[in-house]
């Protein structure tokens, strides 16, 4: 009896073992002798083709992933975000032969070319990606547009590069992703790239008008009662569906009505620069926020507080404490402490706090 217990065991402890053996095959896992590791110095820069499904995708891809390859250069820092290059879907078969090919080299590189006789766009940049050997280069597509855009306003001797971190060849589309490199904007003021702003101005004086275009944007909040979660819930599917039922009936141009908000519409570099001038602008945040609420009554959409903060600091600036406290309680009494996720919202919520709002 003792043998078949003995028996029994080993054949439990050889499935055991079997079992590890298909999950670590399974998921890569597998440890394997030294002639089977990978060698210190083999491609490190290198992509390498995966299998498997991106958080942006739903289809099986071709995935490569890219894990070292950025340009050199001391005054070459991180600036942008990563950036999905646009018009790939035009080159296709140039873009899948150039990541075949980088797929089994490490000696590569991606660089920019402005393309100032661009019919559609004289701000346009290509994408060009370089292999050393053999020596070739394709082009990929171009920087999207609000990023040429940026890119143009700063003169063509500053150091601007990128680097290739991944793709995804998707059945009939292929998405190549970059990431931007250039110097910070502390290096770049202090090479006579970008003009240093004004400093802004530690007090302010309001007028007459501005003070009253405040409160009538209090007195107009009191006199509406703030959004149930049901009827904010409710407001944003009937956007959903009214924008659902314009795309059915074949509407080219389809997108959220956002009332305060044309700013957003300019180019980039308008818009910011709009931006820093309204920042002691109390009548212009006013402006954006009275349309803003308008909004949120219609779809049910949260208020910016970006725009709420800066009348908030105007008002301090300008020594109004009771006027300060006013805008924050009523804005604290449609977006209280925990009813919407943001460091912005804590700080306003805080500083309404300080002020016994």
């Amino acid at each position: 009896m003792v043998f078949v217990y003995l028996a029994a065991i080993a054949a439990a402890c050889f499935f055991l073992a079997w079992v590890i053996s298909r999950i670590q095959k399974a998921f890569g896992l597998e440890v394997d002798g030294p002639e089977h590791r990978p060698k210190a110095t083999e491609r490190s820069s290198a992509l390498s083709l995966k299998r498997g499904q991106p958080d942006s995708y739903s289809d099986v891809f071709d995935r490569y992933e890219l894990d070292e390859n950025r340009p050199e250069g001391e005054s070459v820092n991180w600036n942008w975000p990563w950036l999905e290059v646009a018009g790939t879907q035009h080159r296709m078969t140039e873009v899948s032969t150039f990541l075949t090919a980088v797929s089994s080299s490490s000696d590569f590189s991606i660089r920019l070319e402005r393309d100032p006789k661009n019919a559609h766009d004289p701000n346009a940049i290509k994408v060009i990606g370089v292999l050393a050997r053999p020596s070739r280069e394709t082009m990929l597509g171009y920087v999207p547009a609000q990023v040429a855009e940026d890119i143009a306003s700063y003169p063509p001797e500053m150091p601007i590069a990128v680097q290739l971190k991944r793709a995804a060849i998707v059945d009939h589309a292929i998405y190549v992703t970059i990431a931007g490199l250039m110097p910070n904007v502390k290096e770049r003021r202090w090479m006579g790239y970008e003009e240093t702003p004004p400093k802004a101005p530690s007090k302010i004086t309001l007028g007459e008008t501005e003070i009253a275009e405040l409160e009538t944007l209090i007195e107009k909040l009191r006199t509406r009662r703030p959004l149930t979660d049901e009827e904010a819930s409710q407001a944003q599917r009937d956007m959903t569906s009214g924008l659902m039922s314009r795309v059915q009936a074949g509407e080219a141009q389809v997108s959220i009505e956002q009332k305060g908000f044309d700013h957003l519409d300019l180019p980039y570099r308008e818009h910011k620069k709009l931006m820093r001038q309204a920042d002691n602008d109390l009548v212009k945040q006013v402006g954006i926020l009275d349309g803003a609420f308008d909004s949120y009554f219609d779809t049910g959409m949260s208020e910016p507080p970006n725009y709420a903060e800066r009348v908030a600091i105007i008002l301090r600036k300008a020594g109004r404490r009771d006027l300060e406290k006013a805008w924050l309680e009523t804005w604290l009494r449609y977006f209280p402490p925990g009813s919407a996720i943001g460091q912005r919202y804590e700080a306003l919520a805080e500083r309404a706090r300080k002020l016994s709002a």
